[in-house]
Parts: structure tokens; sequence; C-alpha cells
């Protein structure tokens, strides 16, 4: 069985409210981050019935991972239930089967079941849907009205992409009697999206941030081989893995062709075979897409879990294509099969972040991903795999920032003062200059007797740009025969502190002449 992976460890293990159901009021008054255990900080992510849920798992199952898991798949089901009862209302039968199987059945899928901290996705999806069937009809009541108003707010509630289902509505008018009618439907729909920002507000959630400008350069930069990407994962979805990202993402000239040729002209195949309703389903397959372009440009990640809503629209797009027949149910069990064997293979990734990051090494050897296993290696005391990984990280043509320091503290932490040394020079070379480098590689120098480069990295630093900077400078000083009283001088306890700088001299010195000059 899966355990706790990534951030369900900070969102949903060691989440500082959910213990607690008193604290049922403070879910709705809080940015989801400021809530994760050991890593609270603003996100502007407002997504309080996440946290109900977690909060229900919480005291249904405790705090074992299989409860938590179940209720996942739970909603994926949901999710899938809710698409076909709403396809079955804008197609024909076989045809709402065929989207609703492709939706549910889809191996990129795998990423928001597994994960439970992307449960937010399927909860979205399942309210979302259900909203806009309860307001389908071009004349509601006002308490049918008030019904689909509900389930739109509380898919919105679940996470922020949710607020396409409005949109939804419209295009599905448009689609199919060419004007929005009904005006209690769209007066629904705004009263739940001015109560989810008002609730927002009310809790004092900020704006989420958005890529800085020379990031969307970037961003712009390798689009094509994003678009190219996420074609490519719609229908060969292999192998599905954690570890592409945008700085890495390099697609050979007959993928990228490939990628793009699908992304591109598989919608308009479906609009020339499904007329306006399959267009429906491209224009929300590239509405649900935007934002997560966002969050690419910001954190780098190609998450699969980007294609949960996306998949939805192509859902929609291609059932508009299918007549009913009984016939084109037929592929369904081949590629339901093939689709179970890709999962098959798929999940036990997720058992732990050992083994989810094992596999993302294994389908994409690059510098993120041997950061990703070596922080995972280190988190389950095993430092010493850890330590030649956050080196080869940083030892390379596009270093990962994220390694330099831990490919410094993986090594000392384990004794390896030889790797410690070579990764403080190679950080030296690679990595952004900063303080806590600079004063960390004095100390490793310190440690393995190398005293002029030791007073090299910190010859620019303050004293109080880092705890590490006065011991190194005690210990050059008393390498150089330097007066005691000025070592002492550095620091507040002066006795403890010469022991200390003393031990680093005895200790570089004594590796030296072990390991020659």
């Amino acid at each position: 069985m899966a355990d706790f992976v990534w951030d369900d460890v900070p969102l949903v293990r060691d989440n500082l409210l959910t213990g607690d159901p008193a604290n049922l009021p403070k879910l709705f008054v809080v940015d989801l981050w400021e809530t994760a255990g050991g890593v609270a900080q603003p996100s502007g992510y407002y997504r309080p019935l996440l946290l109900v849920s977690l909060m229900f798992d919480r005291l249904v199952f405790g705090t074992g991972p299989a409860g938590h898991h179940l209720h996942s798949v739970a909603w994926h089901v949901a999710a899938s239930g809710s698409l076909l009862l709403l396809l079955r209302r804008l197609t024909n039968p076989v045809a709402a089967l065929c989207g609703a199987a492709l939706f549910a059945l889809h191996p990129v899928q795998s990423e928001v079941v597994a994960w439970i901290a992307a449960r937010n996705d399927a909860m979205a999806a399942t309210f979302a849907f259900l909203g806009v069937l309860v307001l389908l009809d071009e004349q509601v009541g006002w308490r049918r009205a008030a019904a689909g108003g509900a389930l739109v707010l509380l898919a919105m509630l679940s996470k922020e992409s949710a607020l396409l289902a409005p949109g939804l509505l419209l295009l599905v008018d448009l689609a199919r009697r060419g004007r929005p009618v009904g005006p209690r439907r769209y007066l629904a729909a705004a009263a739940a999206v001015g109560v989810w920002f008002s609730l927002r507000t009310v809790a004092g959630v900020g704006s989420t941030a958005l890529p800085d400008p020379a990031r969307l350069e970037f961003l712009l930069s390798r689009s094509h081989h994003v678009i190219a990407f996420y074609g490519l994962r719609i229908v060969a979805p292999w192998p599905l893995s954690i570890g592409p990202t945008l700085e890495y993402l390099e697609l050979a000239p007959a993928a990228l062709g490939a990628g793009l040729a699908v992304a591109l002209l598989v919608p308009v195949v479906l609009v020339w075979r499904g007329g306006r309703l399959a267009a429906v389903g491209v224009v929300l397959a590239v509405i649900a897409l935007a934002p997560a372009v966002l969050a690419i440009g910001l954190r780098g990640q190609l998450g699969e879990r980007y294609l949960y809503l996306p998949l939805a629209g192509l859902a929609l797009a291609v059932a508009a294509t299918i007549p009913n027949d009984r016939r084109a149910l037929v592929p369904l069990l081949p590629l339901g099969l093939l689709s179970m064997l890709a999962l098959h293979h798929r999940i036990p990734e997720w058992v732990s972040d050992v083994s989810l990051w094992g596999a993302a090494v294994e389908d994409h050897p690059q510098p993120n991903t041997w950061t990703g296993l070596g922080f995972a290696l280190v988190d389950a005391d095993r430092a010493e795999e850890a330590a030649p990984l956050f080196l080869a990280a940083i030892d390379h043509d596009k270093p990962d920032p994220h390694a330099c320091i831990p490919a410094m503290r993986s090594a000392l932490r384990t004794g390896d003062f030889e790797g410690a040394e070579r990764a403080a020079r190679v950080s030296g070379e690679r990595c952004a200059r900063s303080a806590k480098l600079d004063s960390l590689r004095g100390i490793v120098f310190a440690q393995v007797g190398a005293f002029g480069d030791a007073s090299g990295a910190v010859e620019n630093l303050e004293l109080t740009d880092d705890q590490w900077v006065p011991l190194v400078r005690a210990v050059v000083l008393l390498d150089s025969g330097g007066n005691p009283s000025a070592i002492a001088a550095l620091e507040e306890d002066p006795e403890a502190f010469l022991t200390d700088a003393r031990e680093v001299v005895e200790h570089g010195r004594s590796y030296r002449d072990r390991v020659g000059p």
C-alpha cells in the first residue's frame, strides 16, 4: 500500500489543523499551505474543502495512509460518474460511455488518484460537472438554480480552476442554442463566484504567485516543447513520471514533431467531426490547461495532474464524434486493458518517496531527479547514498541549485570528507554564490585542512552572515598562529568557541597528513 509521499507529508500527515475537529471553522479562513506542518507558508491557494476532506480522513481512518488513498479513489470515481451524467445529457449513450471511460481510465489520471495532496482536482471536477449538469436546462427554478450555484461554489472551494464551470455553461449554451439563455442560471453561477471571492478575501488569502518576466520569457522559449510533451502524454502515456521539468525538457526532433502534430491536429479533426460540441470540449481543455502553464513557468515541474480537467474537455470532444452505435464500444476493452497495464506498472512507484524518485531517476536521469532522490534518501536516513546524487546534480552542464548545499552537508554527515571537498569546489564553480553557501564551503575546506581555501571562501562575508563564518575565521587564525584572544573575540562563548576551532584545525591537519596535499 502506498504511503504518504511528497507533499502528502506536510499537507496530509503533518497538517497543523486537520487533526482536531475543533479546527473545522479555521479551515475556511486560512491559506492552504499555511496549514502544512514544518513548511507552513503563504501560497495563494484557498482550498478549504480539501482540508475538510483531510480532516474527515484523520477522524475516520486515523493517521494511516490506506483510508486516505481509498478516499481519493472514491473522488475519482465520483468525478468520472458525474462526467458520464453530463455527457449523457449532451451526447448519446454510447458516446457518453466512451468519453467517460477515456477520462476515468487514462493513465495520466493516476497522479491525481495516487497522490493524496492532489485530490482537490477530482473534488473540483466532481462538483463542477454536477453544477453544470443541474444548470443545464434552459429554464430552471430558483431552487434548482441555487443548488447549481452551490455545487459550483463547492467546486471552487476545492480548487481555483473550477472557476471554469460558468465558462463551460456558457460554451455549452453557445454550442446548443447559439446564445446564452436563462438568466437565473448565470445569476446562480455569478453568485457562486462572488461568494467564493468574498470568502477568500475574508480569509486573507493573497493572490497566487506568477512567474517573473525572466521565467515567463523562458517559458515562452520552451512553449513548443511543453505543448509537444502534453500532446504525447495524451496518446502515448509512457513512461509516467514526476521527473520531467521545464529546465531539463529536451524532446528529440521526432518526438517534438509528433507531439506538436498531436496537440495541433487532433483538435482540428475532432472539431471537424464533432462540430460545435467538440469545439466546446477543445476550448474547455485549453482553458483548463492555461493556469497549469503559469504554474509550470513558476515551479518548472510538468505535472501529469495538470491534464486532469483538460482530459474532461477532450472526453467531451471525443464523445461529440461518436455515433450511437454499440460497435463503438469495442475498442474500450483493449484500451482499458492497456491502461490497466500502465497503471499496474505505475502505482507501485508511489509506495514511498524513495521509490517515487527512484523511478523518476530511472525514467529521467537528470539533475532535478537526482536531487529529488537525494532528499528522499536523506529523509530515509540513507545520506551516504544521497551524497553522490547531490554531487552529480551540481556537477552538470545545467546544475540543480537545490543540490548545492545538500551536496556538502550529506557528505559531511556521513564522514565523507573527500566527497565534501569535491562538492565544495564544484559548488564554488557552478552554484550561485551566497553567504550560506560560501560559509559552508569554508567549514568544509577547514575540515580537510585546506585553510587557504577556507579563508578565501569567507573573506568577503561579515561575521553575522552565517553561523560558520566566525568559526572559519577562527580556524584560519589558529592555523596561522593568531592571537587566541583575538580569536575568542569572534564569539560570545570564547572557551567553547576556541575548543571547536582547535578541534577543526587538528582534524584538518590530520586529514591533510593522511591524504596528502
